[in-house]
This record gives C-alpha cells, structure tokens and sequence, in this order.
C-alpha cells in the first residue's frame, strides 16, 4: 500500500513507478487514500481522486483482494457514514471494488468492506486488542477485519509532548509477538505498519542498526500465516518440501539466522524431525563449508548435508578435532 494524495501529487507519480517496478514480479501495488493529506478537503475531492484511481484497477500489478481490485483509506473518520455512503455509492455503485477502511469505528462496516487500525503500538496488549476487534468485525457477516502488525514505535522527537510515547523493540521480540498474535486468529489479510515511516520508529526497511532483521522476519511469520491459510506453495514431487524459519535468539540482539530448503538441501526439514527448537537450540550461524561439506550451526548441535542420501544430519563434530 503507497500513501496516496490523489490525482497530480508527487505521490501519483510514486504509485506510477512502484507499478512499473511491481510487473512481472510477485509483488502487488495499491493506494492508501491518505484523508489527512491537503488534496482531500470535500466528499466531491475524494469522489474525483476515486474516480481518478480506476485507471489503475486493470494493472496486473494491482493487488486483488477476494476477487476484487482492492483500495484503503487513512482517517475514514474525516468524513461520517451518510457522507461514505453517498462517495462509493457514486464512484461504485455495483461494489466492483473492495474497499478497506482505517479506525475502529465498527458502524463504518455498513459502508466498507473491511477495517483496520493503521497503528496498534499504543495498546497495552495489541494482541487482545485485535483479538477483539476482529470479534467485532465477524459480527458483521461478510466484512473482513485486517489485522496490524508493528515492530515498534517511537514518535518521541516529532513533537507532539505529552502524547508522544514509545514502544521497544525487544531486537525483534516485539514484531514477532505481534505476528504470533495475528497469526493466533487467522486473518484473513495483515497490513505492516511500516516500510518505511522513519519519523514514527516503525519502519522495517533494512537499516544499518537492524540490518535486515525485519525482512527476514516478515519472511518467516509471512509464510507460517500462509501455511495456517492453506496456501503455502507446494513443492514438486521428490523436491525438497518447502520450509524455513528465521530466530533471532542467537542474533545477539541485532539479527538472527535463518534455517531453510533451499539450494536443494532440506536443512529445515531435518532440524524439524530432530526435534526442531527444544531438542538442538536455535540457529547459531549461516550455512558455512567445510572440507567440502555443508554444516549450519545450531545452538546445541551442528547438521552436515550429505549429498549421498540427500539429506541433513547430526555432524560428527569430533572429527575435527582428529589429526
């Protein structure tokens, strides 16, 4: 989702380029109608952005959403539910389009098609909290609630005094809290709050103090949700089953390891047979090679991919230590 000013706005152009980049790859693109922004002053402004954003619908890079091109909104609450009825009522008068609303006002599922709070760092358990709105949500036969997953926040130097706060990270303990929360209730979609919004401490784009933390632990919580939905991708007959995992225990509080099958050798298919966490620890180390062999380290043992039988086992570490 690229915030979205409307039709002119440097952010047009933005969303013009993101959809050029997105083509021919996995990624989908769609607009978050930013409200708050200075082009959405009247019902009749968003009614023209709206119509405006229909261009975009038929690129194939456009993200669907149950069958249908998909748009959501920042501060809904600008406007109340008589006004969002008369504005999608005039640009989607058959409901072709799924549309997602901001905020926590549930009366406004009489209008849209789903709702989100774009921030949930300020609840003191966001996990309980979501698990409640999304209970509020299914009492509204067809509407969707999209879950929020953070991996912190910290406004602190915008400003805003006594309303500022902040939130840890944990070294990534948070982000994955979060997920595990969202994952706990099966959303049916999640919404990352942010890429990239530096000014509020919620970005997971790569960084010199994280690394590529929150990436590789997008990857991971990403593809367990997918695997609880039932779409996890399938791997070829006599392939390696797909799989991977990616901890940060053994980081040192600024990354972690990630254990996977990949490059033909199952490495997590056989930490998961050998007992997984509570038998062999977490991943300590990368894959590494040694006298033309391929380890990875766990914190209690150390696997070697024999390519012979094709697959990975306990090392005899104390090999090594022979002369």
């Amino acid at each position: 989702e690229l915030n979205w000013w409307g039709p002119g706005d440097r952010t047009d152009s933005n969303l013009k380029t993101l959809l050029d980049v997105a083509r021919g790859t996995g990624f989908k693109v769609t607009a978050y109608v930013d409200l708050a922004g200075p082009t959405f002053n009247s019902p009749g402004d968003v009614v023209n952005a709206l119509n405006y954003l229909k261009i975009y619908e038929g690129d194939p890079a456009w993200f669907h959403f149950q069958g249908k091109p998909y748009v959501a909104f920042y501060h809904t609450v600008k406007f109340d539910v008589a006004t969002w009825q008369s504005i999608l009522g005039q640009v989607d008068p058959g409901r072709s389009m799924f549309w997602m609303a901001e905020g926590t006002d549930m009366s406004q599922l009489s209008v849209f098609d789903g709702i989100h709070p774009f921030s949930i760092a300020w609840a003191s358990n966001p996990n309980a909290t979501q698990q409640r709105y999304a209970s509020q949500v299914a009492q509204h036969p067809g509407k969707t609630y999209m879950a929020t997953v953070m991996p912190g926040y910290d406004d602190t130097r915008l400003g805003r005094g006594a309303a500022g706060f902040a939130v840890d990270r944990q070294s990534g303990g948070y982000y994955s809290q979060m997920w595990q929360g969202a994952i706990a209730f099966n959303p049916a979609i999640v919404a990352i709050t942010s890429w990239n919004e530096w000014m509020e401490g919620s970005q997971i784009e790569p960084s010199q103090k994280y690394g590529d933390l929150y990436v590789q632990e997008t990857r991971q919580w990403s593809g367990q949700l997918k695997s609880v939905q039932g779409i996890a991708s399938v791997a070829a007959p006599g392939a390696p089953a797909a799989g991977s995992a990616f901890y940060t225990q053994a980081g040192g509080g600024t990354g972690g390891y990630s254990i996977a099958n990949d490059g033909g050798m199952a490495f997590y298919d056989a930490f998961q047979a050998l007992g997984g966490v509570d038998a062999l620890g977490y991943p300590a180390s990368q894959r590494f090679t040694k006298d033309g062999f391929t380890y990875q380290a766990l914190q209690g043992a150390i696997l070697q991919w024999q390519p012979g039988s094709g697959q990975a086992v306990l090392a005899n570490t104390f090999e090594w230590f022979t002369t």
